[in-house]
Order: structure tokens, then C-alpha cells, then sequence
């Protein structure tokens, strides 16, 4: 009774912040690519809500659009059941979706929702093996992509005990140029320390392993590597003061979506029960971290779309984020 009460009070002074706010509602339209060009990159980003087994009709819509859209990089959160997760690893495009990676921390087999973070990614281009780098201890490698645990923090939630992870994974596009793409879903509710340390985690693990892959001679030109950041950070971007520090806290990444649309919001969730929207959701491009520069994307398209199923439900309570980016 005592959690039900601290949950229902926070939704509403999130409630309360929120309400003067307009926002533009998701649409379901087909992702913006030019066939000519060589010098484009799409990718979505997509909070599933598969914390158990997916409706099949779900699983089976969500398969259905990624296999028509055919994006060049996908990234979903929260597929922590293990059904889902290989139900839709099988129906996947697997001609066009080259490098697949359902499950990034294999080592805490058996599965287990407890130790699971949830992130499975797509790529269409071939990856990069990161194996042969000695990244340390704090950090985690398996079948050629890095990853790492984010620091935990007891809350009403009960997110907290599921592993929010970090990872990483290097691919090289056709013309010889680098993607290196970054990849997370962060706690739920936390206090705003907690929420830093985890942001601060996640910058120290993008130029640590940079650097090590600079260092390595796997990334000969970081100017050649174009670097990218997405997920769900459960932050919203049009609280102003926390979105500052959202900024400051990942190294002043370029948030692609308010860079492109500016004043228009576009929410990602919708807490239906107070009707109230947010937008946590995110593709994030770095133009320079620490000492490096790197290639810089331009916006072509982004936009949030409502995944729906033949009856016309959205399939998760996010929605998904999509870009389509030039070079």
C-alpha cells in the first residue's frame, strides 16, 4: 500500500510539471531513405515492454515492420523475456540484418529477468570485432561488441533489479567509414544522483572505449567514425534543468531529435491513467568527446512513430524513435 501510494504521488507532480505542455502525438509513417544515397544512415530505437512473453500479434507486428522498414541499425529495451526475445531473433530478416546481437551479457545464463538488461540490437553492416582489445576488468566483451552493468539504486519501481546496461558496437559502412554505436536504458526512478552516476557511467564508458580502440589501431581515423548514442533514458527532454544536466553529465552530445524539430515536442511515452506524455527517448550524435573529433551526421528525417498492431494497439506503452541521417 505504502509503494502504490509514493507511485501514485510522484506521477502526479510529474503530472503536475507536465500539464501545460503541447505536444505533437506519434504517427506510424515509413522511414524517410534516399536509395541513391551513399552517404545515409537509418536507425530506429524502441522501447518494446516485453518484461514477459510478447502477445504473439505484438511480436508478430513489430517483426513485420522492422523487416519492411529495413533500418540500418535497431536497438529495442526492455525485451527481458527470453521467449520473445528468441521469437523474434528467428523471424528477423537475417539477409538483410547481417549482425544480430539478441542478448548483449550472455555470461548470466541461465535467464533470468534479474540479471538481464533487456537490450537487443540489429545491424545491416558487418561489425567489428572488439575482442582482440584489453579493456580491463570493468568491462565486459562478448562476440565482438563491449558492454557494461549500470550502477544500481533501490526505488518503487522495482526496475532497479533488472541489469540497465551500457554497450558498444563498431561497424563499417560501405564507403570505408566507421559507425560506433552506443546503445542504453537507464533506471526508471532514482534520485538525481543516482541518475548522474549512471550518466557519468556512460560517458567514461563511450571515451574509454574509444580510446582504447583508437589505441588499438581498429579505429585509425576517429575524424572517419561516426559516433552514435540511443536509448531510453527515462529523462524527459523538455524538463528544462534536467535536461541541461542530461547534456553536461554524456559530454554535450547532440540530442538529433530537438536539434531537427526545435520548438516542436513530440512525446515517446504516454502514463495513460493522467493522460500525461514525455519524451525519453533519444538518438544522441557526438561531434567531439575529449581529446577526439569525429564525423559529423546531419539530420535528414527523425521523428517518433507508434508501432501498432492489426487492431490499431500500440505494442508498447513507448513508442519508437527513427532517424535517418547523412554524412
Amino acid at each position: 500500500m505504502k509503494t502504490k501510494i509514493l507511485l501514485s504521488a510522484f506521477l502526479f507532480i510529474l503530472y503536475a510539471c507536465n500539464s501545460g505542455t503541447t505536444y505533437q502525438g506519434p504517427v506510424n509513417d515509413p522511414l524517410v531513405k534516399t536509395d541513391s544515397a551513399a552517404n545515409q544512415i537509418s536507425i530506429l530505437t524502441y522501447n518494446v515492454k516485453a518484461i514477459v512473453e510478447k502477445d504473439s500479434s505484438a511480436s508478430n507486428e513489430l517483426i513485420r515492420y522492422v523487416n519492411k522498414q529495413l533500418f540500418d541499425f535497431v536497438i529495442f529495451q526492455e525485451l527481458f523475456s527470453e521467449n520473445s526475445r528468441t521469437y523474434l531473433n528467428s523471424r528477423i530478416d537475417s539477409l538483410f540484418y547481417k549482425q544480430r546481437i539478441p542478448r548483449i551479457d550472455y555470461e548470466s545464463f541461465p535467464q533470468n529477468i534479474f540479471q538481464d538488461s533487456g537490450l537487443f540490437f540489429l545491424s545491416h553492416y558487418p561489425q567489428i570485432s572488439l575482442d582482440t582489445i584489453d579493456f580491463g576488468p570493468e568491462i565486459s566483451q562478448s562476440n565482438g561488441y563491449v558492454y557494461a552493468p549500470l550502477k544500481k539504486e533501490i526505488s518503487i519501481t522495482m526496475d532497479f533489479i533488472v541489469n540497465k546496461s551500457i554497450m558498444g558496437s563498431l561497424h563499417r559502412l560501405k564507403d570505408g567509414n566507421l559507425v560506433f554505436l552506443f546503445a542504453t536504458h537507464l533506471q526508471a526512478i532514482g534520485s538525481e544522483t543516482h541518475k548522474e552516476i549512471q550518466l557519468l557511467q556512460i560517458r567514461s564508458f563511450i571515451e574509454y572505449t574509444i580510446r582504447k580502440a583508437i589505441q588499438s589501431g581498429i579505429i585509425l581515423n576517429p575524424e572517419n567514425c561516426i559516433v552514435l548514442l540511443s536509448g531510453d533514458f527515462n529523462l524527459d527532454a523538455y524538463e528544462n534543468l534536467t535536461y541541461l544536466s542530461l547534456l553536461e553529465n554524456l559530454g554535450n552530445p547532440r540530442d538529433l531529435h530537438k536539434e531537427f524539430h526545435k520548438e516542436n515536442k513530440e512525446y515517446s511515452i504516454i502514463f495513460k491513467g493522467i493522460n500525461m506524455q514525455k519524451r525519453f527517448d533519444y538518438i544522441f550524435a557526438y561531434d567531439k568527446l575529449g581529446v577526439y573529433t569525429f564525423k559529423k551526421v546531419s539530420v535528414q528525417s527523425i521523428n517518433i512513430t507508434d508501432v501498432q498492431d492489426r487492431q490499431n494497439n500500440s505494442i508498447s506503452d513507448h513508442f519508437a524513435m527513427k532517424a535517418t541521417l547523412r554524412y
